[in-house]
């Protein structure tokens, strides 16, 4: 039933009901419980509502309407974490998509976590476009004005001579 339940929400824009069956989807398959049907399906709608909600809070509408803004941000980074736990070999990807819709959100402080999480895990995976991207984005993210200060003091200097390490001869 709750399968039926994730594609009646997502058609009618019932994002935060969608996100709790597909979070109840999420612990089902924890344990096992999924057939292969439904684990396809719940992949799709997981990636399908991520890339939605990604797509709006980097988008125009909400500019204005900073709380509607981060509550969208929050929400894709919940399913960006599910997406994470569903597909595990591709979790630094959710973890750079999650960073980049807070980013663009302007919650800056929570990116740079994330940036941090892809970065290893590109790492691991060996993935030299993922690693640089994460390190722009962290580099970008630590330049803006609503970083705050622990968070400057904790990542800017491990993340500039890794960048150095990598751009030697950048003008940055």
């Amino acid at each position: 039933i709750n399968n039926v339940l994730l594609n009646l929400y997502i058609r009618f824009g019932k994002t935060s009901r969608h996100l709790r069956i597909a979070q109840a989807q999420a612990a089902y398959y924890r344990t096992g419980k999924l057939n292969e049907d439904q684990k396809v399906n719940l992949r799709f709608q997981v990636k399908k509502n991520s890339a939605v909600l990604q797509k709006q809070v980097a988008g125009k509408r909400y500019r204005r309407r900073k709380k509607v803004l981060r509550a969208k941000a929050r929400q894709a980074v919940a399913y960006f974490s599910l997406l994470a736990e569903l597909e595990p070999s591709e979790a630094y990807m959710a973890e750079f998509h999650a960073a980049e819709t807070l980013y663009a959100a302007g919650m800056y402080n929570d990116s740079m976590a994330h940036y941090e999480r892809a970065l290893s895990g590109a790492r691991s995976a060996k993935k030299k476009k993922i690693q640089s991207l994460s390190l722009n984005g962290m580099m970008a993210a630590l330049a803006q004005p609503g970083a705050s200060k622990a968070n400057k003091d904790k990542y800017t200097v491990p993340f500039y001579l890794l960048f150095l390490k990598k751009n030697p001869r950048s003008k940055r």
